[in-house]
């Protein structure tokens, strides 16, 4: 096993024998009798799931395999009941490709739910609260939903609710913990599962959490697929064990009062870092936020007027000529030494390589050779014409129309 896939259980089962009277959850006689029908095998666990991205979509495909028979004891049902398991997204145009689990669900007949709200006594059967005896789920699961359950939706299923969370709780709560793990260049990440809490979000008892190392050349796509999956295993060990796993359930500890702004609240990226501002940043933090948001928001910057799309950044080889490399050259300055990259200064001298990019409203993107010898070896068409400089980040710059 890979050392990035090497795990460290944090919060191991107690024992899965007889749980210690202690801990025992006093749940409602009909909780109870839904939790025993699980836990001897009479049928699978009715879930509510509640998701919409990426990251959800690997724990519904988990929950939905673990509904097919054949995954569980021959003698006993499957783990989760296929009849009942239902998705619920938020709401979403034709245009917005973040809701990925809705057309995942229909092509697998999941029934999918989209409320324009949870609040107002909205439960997944249209109905009030009611007896929770006719309530047609058991428990919910939620991964990468995007807003808070009400405490009434909460209290309306019979055993209430895990969330996945992909950090180390407390830190990163919040919208976009992967993001932010990427920007500050953790080396190790993890996934919790907890309870859903009613009135915060990611703030529920922890019932199990396990660490991840990340690799360094993982960008968001790679990360949120290992950490997803991660989580998928965990939540099926969840329900598979869950009686257990809340009898040892944990409060989450508080942050040290020195934790950075991003630790203590990963809200949703702002458009605004996607902007390279080649006079503030160097070539190892434009390469880090490329890491973090390259393969999903994108980094731009500006030649002129024009917005122009980084589509490949590397750092800058040690074979590549080093007269390029002058705190004398200005901020976003673009040259071409030959082969596959240009280089783009950065604020302290140092540079990034570009391998592509795409200049807006454009349909293709340009190779760094095609963009050279389009906008970069004037020169060689009339020798007299000094070849056109060109600085990344010069609003004022005159950029071609094509």
């Amino acid at each position: 096993m890979s050392r990035a896939c090497s795990l460290l259980l944090r919060h191991r089962l107690p024992s899965l024998g007889a749980v210690p009277a202690a801990s025992v959850r006093l749940w409602s006689a009909s909780a109870e009798a839904r939790l025993r029908a699980v836990e001897s095998g009479e049928r699978g666990w009715r879930v509510c799931f509640f998701g919409s991205d990426l990251v959800a979509r690997n724990v519904l495909s988990a929950l939905y395999d673990a509904a097919q028979p054949g995954t569980a004891d021959v003698t006993a049902a499957p783990l989760i009941d296929r009849t009942a398991l239902t998705a619920v997204c938020r709401p979403s145009s034709a245009a917005d490709r973040s809701i990925v689990v809705k057309p995942w669900a229909h092509e697998r007949g999941i029934p999918v739910l989209q409320p324009a709200s949870l609040r107002g006594g909205w439960t997944p059967t249209g109905a009030g609260a009611g007896a929770l005896g006719d309530v047609p789920f058991d428990v919910a699961v939620v991964a990468s939903y995007g807003a808070l359950l009400p405490r009434a939706l909460v209290q309306w299923f019979p055993l209430g609710g895990i969330n996945m969370h992909p950090s180390l709780l407390p830190k990163y709560r919040g919208a976009a913990p992967i993001y932010h793990q990427l920007l500050d260049n953790e080396r190790r990440s993890g996934v919790s599962i907890i309870e859903l809490h009613p009135t915060t979000f990611d703030a529920g008892n922890i019932l199990q959490q396990r660490e991840l190392e990340l690799e360094p050349h993982w960008g968001y796509l790679q990360t949120a697929e290992h950490l997803s999956g991660l989580g998928a295993r965990m939540v099926i060990d969840t329900l598979r064990h869950l009686r257990h796993y809340q009898a040892a359930a944990v409060p989450q500890p508080a942050l040290p009062p020195d934790a950075p702004a991003s630790v203590r609240n990963a809200s949703k990226v702002s458009s605004a870092l996607c902007k390279v501002d080649w006079h503030a940043m160097s070539a190892s933090q434009v390469l880090l936020r490329f890491r973090a948001l390259g393969d999903t928001l994108g980094l731009y910057t500006f030649w002129g007027s024009r917005r122009v799309k980084l589509c490949e950044l590397h750092a800058v080889a040690l074979d590549q000529p080093r007269s390029h490399a002058s705190s004398a050259v200005v901020p976003g300055t673009v040259t071409w030494p030959g082969g596959e990259h240009l280089l783009i200064a950065c604020c302290d001298g140092s540079f990034v390589a570009c391998r592509r990019l795409q200049f807006e409203g454009a349909r293709h993107t340009h190779s760094a050779h095609d963009f050279a010898n389009g906008h970069l070896q004037r020169r060689k068409r009339d020798p007299s014409i000094p070849a056109p400089v060109i600085v990344f980040g010069d609003t004022t710059a005159t950029a071609p129309a094509t």
